[in-house]
């Protein structure tokens, strides 16, 4: 188990099954991202079910340990691993325009970086 994961173990503000059941979902890599075990969604991202709806793997670890994301507010990943819920890895941004001029100017992201395999 890596040491950042006792760090965040004290911080996580989720009921203490609901960590451990989160955790279990997790492979960690030399990297330093903690992958999500499938399900993964579109684009890869992992998905879960929390409190009977289902969300994004990412939002979970973050809200676990800072709260839910305030309105207008998303979370990013800054590793650029779409299945990583590392909540280090993981800030809150603005939400972003998507569609085809986004696109255009931004280029498309992949699901995974030669640092996070």
């Amino acid at each position: 188990m890596p040491a950042v994961l006792q760090h965040y173990g004290a911080g996580w503000r989720g009921a203490a099954g609901d960590v451990l059941a989160f955790r279990h979902r997790v492979a960690y890599s030399p990297s330093g991202c903690w992958l999500w075990r499938p399900p993964l969604g579109f684009g890869g991202y992992g998905i879960t079910t929390w409190r009977t709806r289902q969300v994004r793997a990412h939002v979970v670890a973050y809200a676990l340990v800072n709260g839910w994301p305030p309105a207008g507010r998303q979370v990013r990943h800054m590793c650029r691993e779409s299945s990583c819920v590392n909540p280090g890895h993981l800030v809150l941004a603005p939400v972003l325009p998507t569609g085809p001029e986004w696109m255009a100017e931004h280029g498309e992201r992949t699901n995974a970086t030669a640092e996070c395999i």
